[in-house]
């Protein structure tokens, strides 16, 4: 069961929608059933707070796993019974009239208050179940969730957890996700966030692309005369800022500048991980994903001594009285078997 704020029970109709003939009337007619309040349908207001959070009605339906057409047709029905137009609709976006931001802002509030009511009472009685939404960067998501994931949903067979690797940073509440794996700490208000830990990146490099150049480099500055695989490199060319790690007497670390170049460069760091697996040169990578590469005997350590200044790695997720039984066990998880 994610936190996504969808109302327990709450599913879109599935009857045809009727097809509609001329433009959106600007006052939706009363429906003529006497005390119209009493017939609203705590799921029509559901899915219309669904449709505004959402930002329309395709990702509305996309989230609620439901049709457009039952989408549309149930905010059509809402606004009928109570008397008034929500939403002004064009063939790009929708946006609230002064009526709906004013329900919008009264129901979501009460909607995520039942909510939280619900999960309570469910979750006192019950094993971990349910969907779990989970969003990561594609480059630390693919190398490093897979088996943590494999290992919870062997633990946890009633909870099933959908993972969306994207580039870019979501609004976890607006699109709905329960959990995510951030690098640096999130700006956005609301949210949670447990450390993960403080990752730095290394130098990695193929077995045959070392011995093909005649052994690593014995320097920082070394690199400058090796092919590296770059990541969002200026016409093949970077620099890269390393620091040579603390002694055992705690001295402090050096910090190099080093002007490096290369044949490849790509946009994303599996690209480059793969490239260097393939011999095509030295890879700054992140630990994390380096040192699994490491222990496949896929790449080796590159001047083991230096390394990037660390950023820190959050789980984030959505601030809420009441987190679902399946959110937090695999926040607990995660927080207690992620690598160090």
């Amino acid at each position: 069961m994610g936190q996504s704020r969808r109302v327990h029970g709450v599913t879109a109709d599935r009857e045809p929608e009727a097809a509609a003939a001329g433009a959106q009337p600007a006052r939706p007619p009363v429906d003529p059933t006497p005390n119209a309040l009493a017939g609203l349908d705590l799921g029509d207001i559901a899915v219309f707070v669904q449709v505004v959070n959402s930002g329309g009605f395709t990702a509305a339906a996309r989230t609620l796993h439901a049709p457009k057409s039952s989408i549309s047709r149930q905010v059509k029905r809402l606004e009928r019974r109570l008397g008034t137009q929500l939403l002004h609709r064009t063939t790009r976006a929708i946006t609230l009239t002064d009526a709906g931001r004013d329900f919008h802002r009264r129901v979501a509030t009460a909607l995520a208050e039942v909510d939280d009511a619900v999960i309570a009472v469910v979750d006192a009685h019950e094993v971990p179940r349910g969907v779990v939404r989970f969003t990561a960067p594609p480059d630390l998501g693919a190398e490093v969730l897979p088996a943590l994931l494999a290992a919870f949903t062997a633990k946890h067979p009633l909870v099933h957890v959908e993972v969306d690797l994207l580039a870019r940073t979501p609004d976890l509440v607006e699109a709905g996700y329960d959990l995510a794996l951030r690098v640096g700490r999130p700006a956005e208000h609301g949210l949670t966030t447990g450390k993960l830990q403080d990752m730095s990146f290394r130098l990695y490099a193929s077995p045959g692309y070392l011995a093909a150049a005649g052994g690593p480099p014995d320097t920082a500055a070394d690199l400058a005369d090796h092919s590296c695989v770059l990541f969002r490199a200026d016409r093949g060319r970077a620099r890269w800022l390393l620091h040579r790690r603390p002694a055992g007497d705690g001295a402090g670390a050096d910090v190099v500048e080093v002007d490096v170049r290369g044949r490849l460069a790509a946009n994303d760091m599996s690209f480059v991980r793969r490239a260097a697996i393939a011999g095509a040169g030295i890879a700054l990578l992140p630990r994390l994903v380096g040192e699994s590469a490491v222990a496949t005997g896929d790449l080796t350590p590159v001047l083991p001594a230096y390394e990037t200044a660390s950023i820190p790695l959050y789980l984030t997720y959505p601030s809420s009285a009441h987190v679902p039984l399946a959110v937090q066990a695999l926040r607990d998880h995660l927080l207690a078997e992620f690598p160090t």
